[in-house]
C-alpha cells in the first residue's frame, strides 16, 4: 500500500467513525427528548444508540464504555418491557422516588463496580482512563436500572456521569460526544424537573 492508499485508508476511515457519531448523537438526543416526555417511545431510539456507540468506544479504547453498551442493549429491551407494562397497568407511566435503603445500596453497588472494573482494566488491558471510564459504566448501570424502574433518582445519576463523561470524551478527542453530552446534561436538568413536577401532580 503507498502512503497515498494509506492516508486515503486512514481519511475514510475517520469519516466513517464520525458519521457513526453523528448518528449516535441524532438518536441519544432523541432518546432523552422522549425520556423527559416518558414515551416509552425512547427506547427503541435507545438501542440504536448503544449498537453504535459500541462499535465507537471499542475503536477508541474505552473497554468498559464499549462492553457497557452491550449491557445497556439488553437493559434498554428490559425497560421497553417494563414501561410498556406499566402503561397497561397503569394507564400512564408513574415515576417514583426510591427508598432511603434502595439509594444506599445503590451508592455502594456504584463504588464496588467502579473500583472492581477500574482495576481489571488497569491491570489486564491497555484502557485509556481505566477508573473514570470505569466510574461512567457502574455509575451508567444503576442509572439505567433505576430509569427501567421509572425512579425519579435516576436523572441525578445522569447529570453526574455527563459531567463525567464530558471530561473523559474531551480527553479522548470525541468532541461530538463530548459536546451530546453537554445537551444531555442540560436536558437531564430538565428531566429531573418534568419528572419532579409529574410526581407533584400525582400526589395533588
Amino acid at each position: 500500500m503507498s502512503k497515498l492508499d494509506f492516508v486515503a485508508a486512514a481519511f475514510d476511515h475517520a469519516n466513517l467513525a464520525s458519521e457513526l457519531e453523528f448518528l449516535a448523537v441524532a438518536f441519544g438526543l432523541a432518546n432523552t427528548g422522549l425520556l423527559i416526555r416518558k414515551s416509552v417511545l425512547n427506547f427503541p431510539f435507545g438501542i440504536a444508540m448503544v449498537t453504535l456507540y459500541a462499535a465507537i468506544f471499542f475503536e477508541t479504547r474505552l473497554y468498559s464504555e464499549a462492553l457497557l453498551q452491550v449491557f445497556f442493549f439488553c437493559v434498554q429491551v428490559f425497560g421497553w418491557w417494563k414501561w410498556q407494562r406499566a402503561i397497561e397497568e397503569e394507564g400512564e407511566v408513574i415515576v417514583e422516588w426510591s427508598s432511603p435503603r434502595v439509594m444506599i445500596r445503590c451508592i455502594a453497588l456504584t463504588a464496588i463496580l467502579s473500583l472492581l472494573l477500574g482495576w481489571v482494566m488497569a491491570t489486564f488491558t491497555n484502557a485509556a482512563a481505566p477508573y473514570p471510564d470505569a466510574t461512567v459504566a457502574a455509575a451508567s448501570v444503576v442509572a439505567q436500572f433505576l430509569l427501567s424502574y421509572r425512579r425519579i433518582e435516576n436523572w441525578i445519576y445522569w447529570i453526574a456521569i455527563d459531567v463525567l463523561s464530558i471530561i473523559l470524551y474531551v480527553w479522548r478527542g470525541l468532541n461530538l460526544t463530548a459536546g451530546l453530552y453537554i445537551v444531555l446534561l442540560i436536558m437531564s436538568v430538565i428531566g429531573l424537573g418534568a419528572w419532579l413536577s409529574s410526581r407533584r401532580a400525582i400526589r395533588v
